[in-house]
């Protein structure tokens, strides 16, 4: 968790930092602030505003992820706050934060996670140095100036020639994906998507000769290149800062 909000661009460490130790959801209004998420806060106090910047959240996520080396889990950091709350507070206070049932807590939420973790848990504190195209502290950006040309007449640029580059193989496709997938981490996925099982079977296999057909993953050969494909073009859009969710 540490190594995650570090990672994080800095200006969204306030809305990953009380996800992480509130348990807050989107609709939820009034919560707790342990002592270690208030010191996290000072630095971005102001008198009124969203903790969240307008910029992509997935985006923000995966980054941080890619940056501290970690995969990141659905749900995790509530799922983090409420197992490290159940051993350090207990069931009741839990509930009452997490706006959960105690039944539910024990179910779902209560890991083998001893009192001393959790005790560091909670009194973790980020440092974080990653300055985002919001200079780091939630403000507006400037626009800048167009200068303007000293000449009276714009000179035509000429025309620059396509060219055609040759069509990657298969194997260097899946070869690329494997690179990125180490350097960068894998492209992320709602769980309930079959693509997460493709995607996941892709990166455990040496070479494409390796994956086998008809279990329901890929139909076939062109199915299967058409996704190694695809998964390049969704890394290329990490890369430059438009993939959606």
């Amino acid at each position: 968790m540490k190594a995650f909000l570090s990672a994080l661009d800095r200006d969204w460490l306030p809305f990953f930092a009380i996800c992480a130790f509130t348990g807050l959801r989107r609709e939820d209004k009034l919560e707790e602030i342990p002592a270690n998420l208030a010191k996290i806060l000072k630095p971005f106090v102001r008198k009124s505003g969203s903790v969240r910047p307008k910029k992509k959240l997935q985006l923000a996520m995966e980054t941080a992820a890619a940056r501290a080396k970690i995969v990141w889990k659905q749900n995790c950091l509530r799922h983090s706050f409420c197992s490290y709350a159940v051993a350090l507070k207990g069931l009741e206070w839990t509930s009452d934060q997490a706006d959960h049932s105690i039944a539910i807590l024990k179910r779902d939420y209560r890991e083998v996670v001893t009192k001393e973790d959790a005790a560091k848990y909670f009194s973790m504190l980020v440092t974080n140095k990653h300055l985002s195209t919001l200079l780091g502290d939630m403000t507006k950006p400037t626009r800048p100036k167009i200068a303007e040309t000293t000449s009276p007449i714009a000179k035509k640029s000429k025309p620059v020639k396509k060219v055609k580059s040759a069509k990657s193989s298969p194997e260097e496709n899946f070869t690329k994906l494997i690179e990125l997938h180490e350097t960068k981490g894998p492209v992320p996925f709602r769980p309930t998507q079959r693509d997460y099982k493709r995607q996941e079977k892709l990166v455990s296999a040496d070479s494409l000769s390796e994956i086998a057909f008809g279990d329901g993953l890929f139909k076939d050969e062109a199915d299967l290149n058409g996704f190694v494909r695809w998964i390049l073009r969704r890394q290329a859009k990490r890369e430059a800062g438009t993939l959606e969710p």
